[in-house]
C-alpha cells in the first residue's frame, strides 16, 4: 500500500508526525511519500527546475530543510519506505498529480486551526483533491 502525506510545513506537529510513524508500524508492506508543495507564481515555477530549492524564498527553503530534517530523524527506521518529495506549483493540481503519479492508495491532508476551518468542514485544497482522485482522502487534524 502506498500512502501520500501532504504537508504544508504548518501541520508538522507531533502528532501528525506520529500518525504517519503509525502508518508505517502497522503494515510492513506500506510505503510514505512526504509531498510539500511550495507555491509559485504561475510564470515562475512553469520555468523554474521542479523539485529544486534554489528558487525558493528563505522561509520556503527551511520548510523543505526541516522537512529532510523530519525524515532522517523520524522515518529512518524504515529504510526505503518513506520518501520525501518536493514541488513547486498549485498545492490542489500538484497533489493530484502527485497521487496519480506515485499510484497512491490513500492520500493524508491536514487542517490548519484557521477560524474559517471551525466553520467549513473541508478548505479549498481538500475539496479539489477530493473532486479529482479516486483514492481515499483522509483529513487529519
Amino acid at each position: 500500500m502506498r500512502v501520500m502525506w501532504a504537508v504544508s510545513g504548518k501541520d508538522l506537529s507531533a502528532r501528525a508526525v506520529h500518525a504517519a510513524e503509525n502508518v508505517l508500524r502497522t503494515s510492513p508492506d506500506r510505503e510514505l511519500i512526504i509531498l510539500h508543495v511550495s507555491q509559485g507564481h504561475t510564470s515562475f515555477y512553469q520555468r523554474s527546475n521542479l523539485g529544486s530549492t534554489r528558487h525558493l524564498s528563505q522561509p520556503e527553503r527551511e520548510t523543505v530543510e526541516a522537512l529532510e530534517r523530519l525524515v532522517r530523524e523520524h522515518f529512518s527506521h524504515w529504510p526505503g519506505r518513506v520518501r520525501l518529495r518536493h514541488e513547486i506549483g498549485v498545492p490542489s493540481q500538484i497533489i493530484v498529480q502527485a497521487a496519480r503519479e506515485e499510484a497512491v492508495d490513500l492520500v493524508i491532508l491536514g487542517r490548519h486551526g484557521r477560524a474559517l476551518a471551525e466553520r467549513v468542514p473541508v478548505g479549498r485544497v481538500a475539496r479539489a483533491v477530493l473532486q479529482h482522485l479516486d483514492v481515499d482522502v483522509l483529513l487529519a487534524r
